[in-house]
């Protein structure tokens, strides 16, 4: 929010109030429209608002081939349905000052005051007295609220055997897919408790190994309980 500066002899009437007769005092005073003759600067009084946006995130349902079997295998129920639904994707709450119409002031021009000059912003509002721009607090920040993202499935295709794709009935399908999900989970346990043979030889190798197994879990798991896509 810019600001431009107004070079006028004035000050608040409360901070001077003691200056003696070196410096003449500023007149202060309510402003009222019928009886303004344009001799002074009128400023008003800030009122803090909180503007918060928000992102909305519309999630799709894309039900997997295999979903009427997820129960069978895996213990619950799969969506079988081409579904959408609706999150808060995040959140901004921003801090600004608008006008307060109620508590508009007049200022006089007059000269031998201690105040050089007077800003206000575009809407107004009092922002600094003897204060150059480069002087003026900076405004405050953004503050934003990231929500946890949705855990979307990996559009990484499932490493199936060949049966999977010769089998003539979904049933079939959906055995040779749950088996090989056991498979990987069986093989995660041995390398997260250290019965593999072929252990990864330092962390990093340990934790792409993982990785690739949980993505391959989460791929054949798809084909059961769907994907979901923003």
């Amino acid at each position: 929010m810019s600001a431009q500066t107004v070079l006028i002899k004035l000050l608040l009437p409360t901070i001077f109030l003691n200056i003696g007769a070196v410096k003449a005092q500023t007149n202060v005073a309510s402003y009222e429209p019928v009886r303004y003759n344009g001799e002074g600067i009128v400023y008003a009084l800030p009122q803090t608002r909180i503007v918060v946006r928000a992102q909305i995130e519309r999630i799709n349902h894309q039900p997997g081939e295999l979903y009427s079997y997820a129960k069978r295998y895996f213990g619950q129920e799969a969506n079988g349905e081409v579904s959408s639904r609706y999150r808060l994707g995040r959140a901004i709450a921003q801090s600004i000052g608008i006008p307060d119409f109620d508590n508009e002031y007049i200022v006089d021009f007059r000269s031998g005051t201690v105040a050089d000059f007077i800003t206000l912003n575009r809407r107004g509002i009092l922002v600094g007295i003897n204060a150059d721009r480069q002087d003026l607090p900076p405004p405050c920040p953004d503050t934003i609220f990231h929500l946890p993202t949705a855990q979307l499935a990996s559009d990484r295709t499932a490493a199936l055997p060949q049966e999977y794709m010769v089998a003539g009935t979904k049933a079939k399908q959906a055995e040779i897919a749950a088996a090989q999900v056991f498979r990987i989970r069986e093989s995660l346990m041995d390398i997260l408790t250290g019965q593999t043979e072929n252990m990864p030889k330092d962390g990093a190798a340990l934790q792409l190994m993982t990785q690739e197994l949980k993505a391959q879990e989460a791929a054949l798991l798809a084909l059961f309980y769907g994907k979901e896509e923003i």
